[in-house]
């Protein structure tokens, strides 16, 4: 053995001890990337390194085992989360009858995320026979819905002042606001997916993100509405002073 020379060589050779730093310090360095897919990628290489590293140096030598056993967990868990990452971005997971609604307005949601959304709901199909009254005025929030098909009618102390259209959400300004409804909802030939209050909270508490992304979604909606509804009544404005 030759010890007089480099202190990372060994008998002219760069010991492994040199090798190991380096890859301290790649991995150091992989706390820079800014994107956690690039950084899991980039864990997975470099324990791939260690590994072999601690088969270069003898497993049998003191702590090359955990070293070994601790990198082949990095890429086992490393793998498990790209694998999860890019499923729950498949639209596969999104059911082929819901692909339209949840491109038009769902798409905020990964598709993994919406598919337990609507899981946490249930779908009603109102028949033409006879309207169905699906939300009471001045009552306290019970559901959301959300119209999937055919349309609903708005009335306020009596008057008709609205009409609903597929995409749009009920009872949501009571969900966002907690107060009391502010109209009857009426539908007759629909269908929509309603989430009940038990509902909504169970989902809260096992899919906070979810529950976010759907107030945010929700809220959206809602200026929508208020744009179409001065639009409205701009137009019967006009059309009054035309007359």
């Amino acid at each position: 053995m030759d010890w007089s020379g480099a202190v990372f060589r060994f008998d002219g050779v760069l010991k492994p001890d040199f090798y190991f730093i380096v890859v301290g310090i790649l991995e150091s360095l992989s706390f820079l990337a800014t994107s956690l897919i690039l950084f899991r990628i980039l864990t997975i290489v470099l324990s791939i390194a260690l590994m072999t590293l601690s088969v270069w140096t003898g497993l049998e030598m003191p702590g090359m085992k955990a070293i070994f056993g601790g990198a082949l967990l990095n890429i086992s868990l490393n793998v498990l989360m790209i694998f999860r990452f890019f499923a729950s971005r498949s639209h596969r997971f999104v059911p082929s009858s819901w692909r339209e609604v949840y491109g038009h307005s769902f798409s905020e949601l990964l598709p993994l995320e919406f598919k337990r959304l609507l899981e946490h709901g249930n779908v009603h199909e109102f028949s033409s026979v006879q309207p169905t009254l699906l939300i009471q005025q001045g009552k306290p929030f019970r559901e959301l819905s959300y119209l999937v098909d055919g349309s609903a009618i708005v009335i306020v102390d009596g008057q008709r002042c609205g009409q609903l259209q597929p995409g749009d959400w009920i009872s949501e300004i009571t969900f966002l606001s907690g107060g009391v409804t502010s109209a009857d909802v009426v539908v007759q030939e629909a269908r929509v997916i309603t989430w009940s209050e038990t509902q909504l909270l169970k989902l809260q508490q096992r899919l906070p993100d979810v529950h976010q992304k759907l107030q945010g979604m929700i809220a959206r909606n809602l200026c929508i509405k208020l744009i179409r509804s001065n639009n409205s009544l701009d137009n019967s404005v006009g059309d009054e002073g035309l007359a």
